[in-house]
């Protein structure tokens, strides 16, 4: 199994966050956040561990966008995380 570290988490979930691609393209995943194939799958696979493991913030504030899917409120766009516990600033 691949050792996924908080980074490629992170790289993983900024990907993920900004909308613009299908992250089942691992192609394209792996053009945008540097991530091999094998640690996209993984990260997949052990979504829920990893988030809850490299996670700052446990409790994600949530809110429903127009088509009613849920959203993080005001996320920061260098690390993913709610701009409230954001140390980027």
């Amino acid at each position: 199994m691949e050792e996924i570290t908080k980074e490629d988490f992170m790289d993983y979930v900024k990907v993920q966050k900004s909308g613009l691609v299908n992250m089942f393209m691992t192609t394209t995943v792996e053009e945008l956040s540097g991530l091999s194939k094998e640690k996209q799958m993984a990260i997949m696979k052990n979504y829920s561990d990893y988030k809850e493991m490299f996670s700052d913030d446990k409790k994600e504030e949530t809110q429903q966008d127009m088509n009613g899917r849920l959203c993080e409120e005001e996320v920061c766009p260098d690390c993913g995380h709610n701009v409230d516990d954001c140390d980027c600033k």
